[in-house]
C-alpha cells in the first residue's frame, strides 16, 4: 500500500490520465505564471510537445475566441467578467490589471475556481473547446506555491449537443425551423419589436395542389419538392428572416424589420420564382399562394397570423399561384 501514495505513483497516475492537466508557478507579476510541467494528454489534445509548452504562460493558448461569455458561477467567484486563463489581455487585445485575471486571483486568495467552459487553442490554430478546473497547489506550510489547470476536451460533447438542439428546433425533413421553435421565436421577436417600435411582417406560403403532387408521382417526390422548395425561399431570405415548416405544405416566414410593403415584394418575388420553372430537374413544376401581414405591435402576434391565414385563403380562391395582403389591423 506504501508504494501507491509514493511520488512516482502519482506522478504515473497524471500522465495517464485522460484528462489534460498542466502545472505553472505562483508567479503574481507580469508576465505571469510559468508552465512547469504538462501530460501527455494536453500533449495530445493541443498538439503542442512538452518542451513548446514548458517556460510559457498559458496566455499560449490563447486565441480569437478564448473570451466567450464567462459562466455566471465563474463570475461569481471571481467578481467580474474577464479573460479566462489567458492572463494580460481581454478577448480584445485589450490590456487588463493582472490583479483582474481569474488565475492571478487563484493564486492571490488560495481559492480555487469550479468548472467552466472556454476556447483554447491547438498549435495548429483550430479551435479546442474545453472544460476547466484550476486549484492552488499549497506547500507544507500552506502557502501557494504553484496552480492546477485541469481540462477535458468538450468537441464531441459539443457536437452532439448541437446535433440535439438543432433535432429540437428543425423539421427533420426539410431541415426549416419547426412551429415549436418558430412559437418561441415570435414571442421574443414580437416584444423586441413593441420596444423598439420596428415593423415586423409575416408570410404564410402553401404549395398549390400538393395532394395531386403526392397522388400522381408519389410522396417520396412530395418529399422532394418540400425539401426543393425549402432551399429556394431561403436563397431569397437575409439571416434575419426565420422559415417555418407550418404543417403540411405550409410554410411561415417571419421578416423581422420589413414593412407591408417589403413583405408583399418579397411575397411576388418568390411567387414568380417559382412558377417560372421546376426546382429541379426530376421534379414537376409547382406554384405557390402567399398570404401577408404586418403585425401591429400595438396589438398581439395571434392577430396577425389570422389576418395572413385569411389571405392566404384568398389567394386560393381567387385561382391560386397569388399573392394577397391583410390590410392593417
Amino acid at each position: 500500500m506504501q508504494n501507491f501514495v509514493e511520488p512516482q505513483a502519482f506522478r504515473r497516475a497524471i500522465e495517464q490520465a485522460f484528462n489534460a492537466v498542466l502545472v505553472t508557478t505562483a508567479e503574481l507579476e507580469t508576465p505571469g505564471p510559468e508552465i512547469v510541467y504538462v501530460n501527455p494528454a494536453l500533449c495530445a489534445q493541443t498538439g503542442y510537445s512538452a518542451d513548446e509548452l514548458l517556460g510559457q504562460t498559458p496566455r499560449v493558448f490563447q486565441g480569437p475566441a478564448t473570451e466567450r461569455a464567462v459562466l455566471d458561477r465563474l463570475r461569481k467567484q471571481v467578481g467580474r467578467d474577464m479573460h479566462v486563463t489567458v492572463h494580460g489581455h481581454h478577448a480584445d487585445g485589450c490590456p487588463y490589471p493582472l490583479a483582474d485575471c481569474p488565475i492571478h486571483r487563484v493564486m492571490a486568495t488560495g481559492e480555487p475556481l469550479k468548472a467552466w467552459r472556454d476556447t483554447f487553442y491547438r498549435c495548429d490554430g483550430s479551435p479546442l473547446d474545453v472544460e476547466l478546473f484550476a486549484s492552488p497547489m499549497r506547500g507544507l506550510p500552506g502557502a501557494v506555491e504553484g496552480l492546477v489547470i485541469a481540462f477535458r476536451d468538450l468537441s464531441a460533447q459539443l457536437a452532439l449537443e448541437r446535433k440535439l438542439e438543432s433535432a429540437a428546433q428543425r423539421d427533420g425533413l426539410t431541415g426549416a425551423f419547426n412551429r415549436d421553435f418558430f412559437d418561441t421565436l415570435l414571442e421574443h421577436e414580437y416584444a423586441r419589436a413593441t420596444r423598439q417600435r420596428q415593423p415586423v411582417s409575416l408570410l404564410l406560403l402553401d404549395i398549390d395542389h400538393f395532394k395531386s403532387i403526392n397522388d400522381t408521382y408519389g410522396h417520396l417526390m412530395g418529399d422532394e419538392v418540400l425539401k426543393a422548395v425549402v432551399i429556394h425561399v431561403q436563397e431569397q431570405l437575409r439571416g434575419t428572416d426565420v422559415l417555418t415548416r407550418w404543417g403540411g405544405e405550409e410554410f411561415a416566414l417571419l421578416l423581422p424589420g420589413t414593412t407591408l410593403e417589403g413583405a408583399q415584394t418579397l411575397a411576388e418575388t418568390l411567387r414568380a420564382s417559382i412558377a417560372s420553372k421546376p426546382l429541379g430537374a426530376d421534379l414537376p413544376p409547382i406554384t405557390v399562394s402567399l398570404g401577408v401581414a404586418q403585425f401591429d405591435i400595438d396589438g398581439n402576434d395571434q392577430d396577425a397570423f389570422q389576418r395572413a391565414d385569411e389571405a392566404l385563403y384568398a389567394a386560393k380562391e381567387d385561382g391560386r399561384n397569388r399573392v394577397r395582403t391583410a390590410p392593417a389591423s
